[in-house]
């Protein structure tokens, strides 16, 4: 037993003799610890930022080349760099509204090296560019320059509201989300910089609204609160809309044409399904506002005010008048597509069947467009109608009724309701199915929906819908207590 113990004891000695060899490893400082090595030694670098013209300096970015994370300012401007390796580096400051300030600087193994930047006011005027037109909850991209590298504390606002989803921010363009709550129509757009210096820009655009609720004959597509889409009834069993596909979001508003369904997302994007074999949306296509979709044919008006046809290159509704420009607002017929201009008057092109490419003479002020299978209407400005075409004689929908202070328009395949502002709804032309007649206490509307055969349906302003005519068929009509977003008026 004694024995053992000594073996123990000079084995103890041993290790205690071995770790102070020559041999033996330095041990490694803390990482809080500088070094004293002068071949490993790291440096600091230390100064200050200051703004032109400004008594608080915090917030300024500075970045150091050779060292991975930058610094900001404190409210003195100043900055300071730990850890730096030897040798000849660049440090930079960057504040938006402010010129790029920097220096070159020689960082000494265990020295400090200060360094002091002064960034000047950036004096150019903001430039502005938007496009012809937005819609509600839309994405929109602003063009332009001197917007300042980052947003800070500069900010948009559309027809006096401000933005609340900033999606990018450069010096050059800015994305933001259209606000739900904005009113359709003319607006103005003004990017205010964060800085006292720089006077705000201003631009004006149109405003489209949100089609969050679109009907076909058999069936109908929705835009629910949470922006993704709801279908209901049938197209037909070979060409079933109902499964949506996956990932569909952040959907603003549908169309319903014949046999499949159209989607218009914010980011401008367009998504078409259903079948048997349906034409495929361009590749590409983007910077799409608005959609209309009837029988073949689907209408994507973009941001620039041009307008892409998607449908068989058969069919001579898809070919789309070369040259046409300045469009604000698109409605697509089965035999035809109509676009309406800023300046009042349209374009018809398509078949030339039931009279439909026969537009007025002294068409020049008209504010909205719908159609039904055999006529087209435009909406005046002074609250009258122009209505031509086939069906506008054989179904008395020339014959209009009081139409001031609407605000929208839609039809069915032979009728036609026009929505008030005060949330009222006036229909005519074909009542066979009792698609004219209005339910009693029908007063708060939001939206009307065309093409859904011989029945109307309405979009209450609590996001329930209304429907009357031929309701027969419970399966083509929306499920009870349904909701969906209801766009802002």
């Amino acid at each position: 037993m004694m024995r053992l113990a000594r073996t123990s004891w000079l084995w103890a000695l041993l290790l205690v003799l071995s770790a102070c060899t020559p041999d033996s490893p330095t041990p490694t400082p803390d990482a809080g610890t500088p070094p004293h090595d002068a071949g490993t030694q790291l440096g600091r670098v230390t100064g200050q930022a200051l703004l032109e013209g400004e008594s608080h300096h915090e917030g300024t970015t500075v970045i150091l080349s050779g060292v991975r994370d930058s610094v900001t300012t404190d409210a003195q401007g100043r900055f300071t760099f730990d850890n730096v390796p030897p040798g000849t580096h660049t440090v930079e400051a960057h504040r938006s509204n402010y010129e790029q300030a920097g220096n070159t600087l020689e960082v000494q193994p265990g020295q400090t090296t200060s360094v002091d930047l002064s960034l000047s006011r950036r004096q150019e005027a903001l430039v502005l560019q938007a496009p012809a037109l937005t819609v509600q909850r839309g994405h929109l991209k602003l063009t332009g320059s001197g917007f300042g590298e980052a947003r800070g504390t500069s900010r948009v606002s559309i027809g006096g509201v401000d933005a609340e989803e900033y999606l990018s921010w450069s010096d050059t363009e800015v994305v933001v989300r259209v606000p739900g709550s904005l009113v359709p129509g003319e607006q103005e757009v003004v990017v205010t910089p964060g800085v006292d210096w720089k006077p705000a820009a201003t631009a004006s655009l149109r405003v489209l609204r949100q089609r969050t609720l679109a009907h076909a004959a058999d069936w109908g597509i929705g835009v629910l609160p949470n922006n993704t889409v709801t279908v209901w009834g049938s197209a037909d069993s070979l060409n079933d809309v109902t499964p949506t596909p996956a990932g569909l979001s952040d959907v603003v508003s549908v169309g319903a044409g014949m046999s499949f369904a159209v989607a218009l997302q914010a980011d401008g994007t367009v998504v078409k399904w259903g079948g048997p074999d349906p034409v495929p949306v361009p590749a590409g296509l983007s910077d799409v506002v608005d959609i209309s979709a009837n029988g073949v044919l689907v209408l994507a008006l973009k941001r620039d005010g041009t307008v892409v046809a998607i449908g068989a290159e058969t069919d001579p509704q898809t070919h789309v008048p070369e040259g046409l420009q300045d469009v604000v607002a698109v409605s697509a017929g089965a035999y035809h597509g109509m676009a309406l201009k800023a300046d009042g008057t349209l374009t018809v092109w398509g078949q030339d069947v039931f009279d439909l490419l026969a537009v007025p003479a002294d068409l020049d002020d008209a504010v909205a467009i719908a159609n039904t299978s055999s006529s087209a209407l435009a909406l005046r400005a002074d609250g009258t109608a122009a209505v031509w075409g086939f069906g506008a004689a054989y179904y008395d929908l020339a014959l209009t009724p009081d139409l001031s202070d609407v605000v929208e328009v839609a039809a069915g395949e032979h009728h036609y309701m026009a929505l008030r502002s005060n949330g009222t709804v006036v229909a005519w032309g074909n009542g066979a199915y009792g698609q004219t007649t209005l339910p009693a206490g029908l007063t708060d509307v939001a939206a009307v929906a065309g093409q859904a055969f011989n029945k109307s349906l309405a979009l209450r302003h609590n996001g329930t819908i209304a429907a009357w005519g031929d309701t027969t068929s419970a399966w083509t009509l929306p499920p009870p207590g349904l909701v969906l977003r209801v766009p802002a008026r």
